[in-house]
C-alpha cells in the first residue's frame, strides 16, 4: 500500500466535513475538498489531490463507501487485531472537542498502521538526528516494512506528515525529534527490546529498556511511562516480578508496529 500524498490538515478537514455532513458521495466529497481554499484548492492538481486525501483516509480506516455514501467507520469496521486503532467517529469526537492534539494522534495511529514505513522514517530521525532528507534516503531508502516500500517518494510524503503532525521538526541544521507516538514508542520498545532479551522466554527490566531508551532516542520518562501503560492495558507489554517485562510479539506484528 503507497502513500498517497496528503497532508495532516488535509486529512483532518476530510474528516470534519464527514461528520458534519454524511450525506457525501466520494463525488461531491472530493469537490468539496477542491473548493477549500485553505486547502490548497488553487493548484492545478488539486483535484488528484482531493482523491489522494480521500484514498488515503480508506488506507487508514478512517472512513468506507457504503452504497455510494461516504462515512466514517465505527469500532465495529475496525480489525479485531488492531487493539491500538481509532475509528473515524473516534476522531471526530476528537475534532468536535476541539482537542486537536488528540485529532492527530489518532489520525497517526491509524495511518502508521497503514504505513508502517512511517515509523521507519521517525526511527531514523530519533536515532540519528539531525539529518536532512537526504541523509534519511541514503539510510533507509530500499526497506520494506510490511511489504511497504521506502524511496524518494514515499520519504518525501512520510517526511512531511511526519512533520505536520509533530513527530519529528525542521531546524536549521536538519529534521531532528518531536512529540513521540505511542506507535513509534511501541516500535522502539521492540528494537530495544530485541537487543537486550537474553531469549524469547526471558522478560527485561523495565528501568533498563528506558534507560537504553532515552539515551539511544532521547524519549522522556513521562513518555516512555505513560505510553508503556497503555501498552500494558492492551496486551502488548506484559508486567513481571523485579520490575521485569516480557512482550507479545505476535501483537507487535498484527497491529504492524514491527516484523
Amino acid at each position: 500500500m503507497t502513500l498517497q500524498y496528503s497532508r495532516f490538515y488535509q486529512l483532518y478537514a476530510a474528516v470534519q466535513l464527514v461528520a458534519n455532513d454524511e450525506t457525501y458521495t466520494r463525488e461531491s466529497l472530493r469537490e468539496a475538498l477542491t473548493a477549500r481554499k485553505d486547502l490548497d484548492a488553487n493548484l492545478p492538481d488539486s483535484e488528484e489531490g482531493a482523491k489522494d486525501v480521500i484514498e488515503e483516509l480508506e488506507n487508514a480506516l478512517l472512513i468506507q463507501e457504503i452504497d455510494d455514501q461516504i462515512q466514517l467507520t465505527s469500532e465495529t469496521e475496525l480489525p479485531q487485531n488492531s487493539r491500538l486503532l481509532f475509528s473515524g467517529k473516534a476522531v471526530s469526537e476528537s475534532i468536535h472537542t476541539a482537542n486537536d492534539t488528540e485529532a492527530y494522534d489518532r489520525i497517526l495511529t491509524n495511518l502508521t498502521y497503514a504505513h508502517p514505513e512511517l515509523l521507519n522514517i521517525a526511527k531514523e530521525v530519533y536515532r540519528n538526528k539531525p539529518l536532512e532528507k537526504f541523509e534519511i534516503k541514503r539510510a533507509i531508502a530500499g526497506y520494506d516494512p510490511f511489504g511497504n516500500k521506502l524511496n524518494d517518494f514515499t520519504i518525501d510524503i512520510g517526511v512531511e506528515l511526519l512533520s505536520d503532525a509533530d513527530v519529528i521538526r525542521k531546524n536549521n541544521r536538519g529534521y531532528t525529534d518531536g512529540r513521540c507516538p505511542i506507535t513509534l514508542l511501541a516500535h522502539l520498545i521492540y528494537e530495544e527490546y530485541e537487543a537486550v532479551a537474553s531469549g524469547d522466554g526471558n522478560g527485561i527490566s523495565e528501568q533498563e529498556l528506558f534507560e537504553r531508551i532515552e539515551l539511544m532516542y532521547g524519549i522522556e520518562k513521562s513518555t516512555f511511562e505513560n505510553h508503556l501503560s497503555r501498552l500494558q492495558r492492551h496486551g502488548f507489554v506484559t508486567p513481571g516480578s523485579y520490575g521485569e517485562m516480557t512482550l507479545d510479539k505476535a501483537a507487535f506484528n498484527e497491529a504492524r508496529i514491527h516484523e
